[in-house]
């Protein structure tokens, strides 16, 4: 879970930054997208805040990817380059019972893959765009 990829079992103070797990982060990526990579990143402590009446840390997270290898592609087709970046923030309360009171996602992906060749074509080549983002907050009931 994204605890073992961007959380430490040190507290830390605000301001501090730690490394991600990266080895965690590409087994996972690997199990749920069946892509290989090299990633890097770290998370933050942004600092503390109030929101809707409850003491939160604001922590931020990035994570950076080399693509090297996707297992869905043709048979001989290879991943000429690719990249990812990922950045998160949310607002995770003190009280670790109640759930995040808001978050933000945004990733990118760019691959450039070569093809094998056809009897059409000597050269054959895709290039992959993903672009996705994503903001949710929650509301307490009773507050």
């Amino acid at each position: 879970d994204d605890d073992e990829v961007f959380g430490t079992t040190q507290r830390q103070a605000v301001g501090a930054a730690w490394p991600l797990n990266a080895e965690v982060a590409q087994r996972d990526l690997l199990r749920t997208a069946n892509v290989t990579a090299t990633l890097s990143g770290q998370t933050r402590i942004n600092g503390v805040a109030t929101v809707q009446r409850t003491p939160c840390l604001d922590v931020s997270a990035e994570m950076n990817g080399t693509i090297t290898a996707m297992a869905d592609l043709p048979p001989r087709s290879s991943v000429r380059s690719g990249t990812m970046h990922v950045t998160m923030r949310g607002m995770f309360p003190v009280a670790p019972t109640t759930p995040t009171l808001s978050s933000t996602m945004e990733m990118t992906m760019d691959m450039h893959v070569d093809l094998p060749p056809t009897a059409a074509s000597e050269h054959n080549e895709i290039r992959i765009s993903v672009r996705e983002g994503k903001t949710g907050t929650v509301t307490p009931l009773g507050r």
